[in-house]
């Protein structure tokens, strides 16, 4: 799936990678929930953005597809 990805400011934990993401245009870092629908609403009205971030994001998740994993299988924990 290659989707845009937004997050928001408490990111330590994936610093690393939440700063590439960002860094590399496949990720926007929101800052409560007046700006996450700001974005959302842009990413919405522009399909090319939606997709050019979405190829992006999951180049660069790609490249993490190990720390991705173990993420993935810690967060079903608590799902």
């Amino acid at each position: 799936m290659q989707k845009p990805v937004l997050f928001g400011p408490y990111m330590s934990n994936f610093a690393r990678i939440a700063g590439e993401m960002k860094q590399g245009g496949g990720a926007i870092e929101v800052y409560g929930a007046a700006d996450l629908a700001h974005r959302l609403i842009e990413l919405l009205n522009d399909a090319e953005a939606r997709l050019r971030m979405g190829k992006l994001a999951s180049q660069l998740a790609g490249a993490h597809q190990e720390a991705l994993t173990r993420n993935l299988v810690l967060a079903q924990r608590y799902l």
